[in-house]
């Protein structure tokens, strides 16, 4: 920190515990064995107390001497802005959570619909099976949006496999591990592509910092 940088960094901090002791520039300028002028200028930012007035003054605030330099304004920014970094995840994980339960909610409606209107169809209950991928669908839109590569390929995997388990159950496909094989299969291409991607992403960063 330089020392204009320090200067209204001090001022600030030594006109804000001066009014919260309750002391008024004089007092605290007798306590220091200057003349009010000194403290007033030193709370205008036109000055730096000295190293022995300045744990002086810590010692009168009962504060150790970096609090004479420490930026709250700074402090309660990087405050803030995490404390807005949290909110805004969990804001996204809500809507995520309702877009899934959505998924959910169309899944169960359809169950109802074609109980009522199609009686005699026994397979209804593979609605609940297909809103496995549309579930998937909607987190891949999300993570791709918002987070990480590592929670999007989750989301693929996740997709991958609950349409190879769609598959296997609504058709009858032999020999039934054909299906789970190219699964596997489109499953090892897309982490070959995300690793690639990553190891690019590396690669722009380390040349950028040169």
């Amino acid at each position: 920190m330089t020392e204009n940088e320090m200067r209204p960094v001090m001022a600030r901090n030594i006109a804000r515990l001066r009014k919260q002791l309750g002391m008024t520039q004089a007092e605290l300028a007798e306590k220091l064995s200057y003349s009010d002028k000194t403290v007033s200028k030193w709370e205008r930012g036109e000055g730096l107390p000295d190293l022995v007035s300045a744990a002086h003054l810590a010692e009168i605030f009962g504060l150790p001497l970096d609090a004479l330099l420490r930026d709250e304004n700074a402090e309660a920014a990087v405050f803030d802005e995490e404390a807005a970094k949290a909110q805004r995840n969990a804001r996204r994980k809500l809507i995520l959570l309702l877009s899934v339960g959505l998924c959910v909610l169309v899944s169960v409606l359809a169950y109802f619909a074609l109980r009522l209107l199609l009686p005699s169809f026994n397979r209804a209950w593979l609605c609940f099976l297909y809103g496995v991928p549309a579930a998937m669908i909607v987190c891949i839109v999300f993570t791709c949006i918002w987070w990480k590569n590592l929670l999007r390929l989750a989301a693929i995997s996740g997709l991958i496999w609950s349409i190879a388990a769609c598959v296997h159950i609504t058709f009858p496909v032999s020999p039934v591990w054909l299906i789970y094989v190219v699964a596997a299969v489109v499953q090892m291409l897309f982490i070959a592509w995300f690793r690639l991607l990553h190891v690019r992403r590396i690669d722009r960063a380390e040349r950028d910092k040169k």
